[in-house]
């Protein structure tokens, strides 16, 4: 038997929820991941939390920094060929000034904390 954790059984449950008994006529039941396919995925993929891509950073977002091990905010992303950067902060920042630097590694950061 495959141990869960909380969040994929959470997000079974919500996938599973029955909102339309009769949808189609033929009293077949529809479930939330009927409807919503593409919300489900996205839960599924903070569920799964795979490292992100360079790509995946935005300016104002907060992700996981593994090798620290705390959260952190990111400010800007930087995209210097031939290198990848991150302007980032401890905190929420107005300017880059006030913020730190350091190079894009991959496997490195994450929507949510790694354990």
């Amino acid at each position: 038997m495959i141990k869960m954790n909380k969040y994929q059984e959470s997000l079974d449950c919500i996938k599973n929820t029955v909102i339309d008994e009769q949808a189609d006529g033929y009293y077949q039941p529809r479930t939330v991941e009927d409807y919503c396919f593409t919300d489900v995925g996205r839960l599924q993929e903070l569920i799964d939390n795979p490292p992100l891509k360079f790509e995946d950073l935005k300016e104002g977002m907060w992700v996981w920094d593994d090798k620290t091990k705390s959260y952190i905010y990111i400010y800007k992303p930087l995209d210097w060929k031939p290198a990848k950067g991150i302007r980032y902060a401890s905190h929420i920042i107005t300017n880059s000034a006030e913020g730190y630097y350091m190079d894009f590694e991959k496997n490195r950061f994450y929507r949510r904390e790694v354990k």
